[in-house]
């Protein structure tokens, strides 16, 4: 994921790129930074996990893309607390571009984030690229998760067949 991230923030001329990815906890969702591209980690280190406001929920939601020539003069944004706007301290962001990582099974793996400080930066070129990249990952990591699985029930099976072959007083 990070080679696609750095190639995300080149083939659209982001200042930075992240990937976000969805894991499913005990108290709901959440999503988690797992990539970074063109901007230091500690630049995100004190804003913790990115909550599903009007401007995120469609990318994790699976919903489509989200581009906007200026993030500050949407409507969507700017709406939740605490913050109510760009945290204080947050990279500055007026391009933006969001696109869903969505799995064959259809469940939403993630989702690639794209920013800039100047207006008007990402076009409707940057976004077709960005949804073949995000399939292209989304490809990726699905095979990666059928190979774990894959390793986990040879090892599964390994582990019975050494049981049946010992006996049980053998086990003991």
């Amino acid at each position: 994921m990070q080679t696609v991230t750095d190639a995300g923030v080149e083939l659209t001329g982001a200042q930075f790129g992240a990937f976000f990815y969805t894991t499913h906890a005990e108290n709901g969702e959440s999503m988690l930074l797992y990539t970074l591209s063109g901007a230091d980690r500690e630049a995100f280190d004190g804003f913790g996990h990115p909550r599903p406001t009007a401007i995120f929920k469609p990318t994790f939601d699976g919903e489509g893309v989200v581009r906007s020539d200026d993030i500050t003069a949407d409507p969507r944004y700017g709406k939740n607390e605490p913050h109510s706007g760009m945290p204080q301290g947050h990279l500055p962001v007026r391009s933006y571009l969001a696109v869903p990582v969505v799995s064959r099974s259809g469940d939403v793996i993630g989702g690639l984030f794209f920013g800039h400080p100047d207006p008007g930066v990402f076009s409707e070129r940057s976004e077709r690229l960005m949804l073949g990249l995000a399939g292209q990952a989304a490809v990726a990591i699905d095979n990666a998760r059928l190979f774990e699985a894959a390793q986990r029930s040879k090892l599964l099976l390994e582990q019975r067949v050494l049981e049946r072959t010992r006996g049980p007083r053998d086990c003991a």
